[in-house]
């Protein structure tokens, strides 16, 4: 559900009004039969009238970062970043300019990121990209020797 709900605002539509709190209480008593429908649909509406809105930021930073093209990345983490508190949008802020090197370091070795990929799709292309000049046999070997000087118990 806030995932959901993350999807609809990073896309500028209301997700309160797409799924009233009500409508996802009664949704949910009744996907989870066995306890009294009416107490379980009170408890859910004020659990979500209370964090339903606080949990938007974390939500949509999940998705931004492993679900939409990273052409939207930075504009959605200003975005994000205008309804979170402080401490959050410090370190969205932290991160995007950790994504802007990341960006930058895999259109220097790589070339340019096709425009379907994710941020995460894009730091794990990097993470595992070795480059044409790097013989991946010598670091293997490299690490026979150091393991062989260096063994652990």
């Amino acid at each position: 559900m806030f995932k959901q709900d993350a999807l609809d605002w990073l896309d500028g539509k209301q997700f309160d009004k797409i799924r009233s709190n009500y409508a996802i209480a009664v949704a949910f008593a009744a996907a989870h039969p066995g306890h009294n429908a009416a107490a379980t649909q009170r408890r859910i509406m004020d659990k979500l009238a209370k964090k339903r809105a606080s949990f938007l930021p974390y939500s949509a930073f999940e998705v931004i970062s492993h679900e939409r093209p990273f052409a939207e990345y930075f504009s959605a983490i200003e975005r994000i970043s205008s309804v979170s508190t402080a401490r959050f949008s410090a370190i969205l802020a932290n991160d995007a300019d950790l994504c802007r090197g990341k960006l930058q370091r895999y259109r220097e070795k790589i070339g340019e990121p096709a425009t379907n990929l994710t941020i995460h799709q894009i730091e794990e292309r990097l993470d595992s990209y070795v480059s044409p000049q790097q013989d991946p046999g010598s670091i293997l070997e490299g690490l026979r020797i150091l393991s062989e000087k260096y063994p652990f118990y």
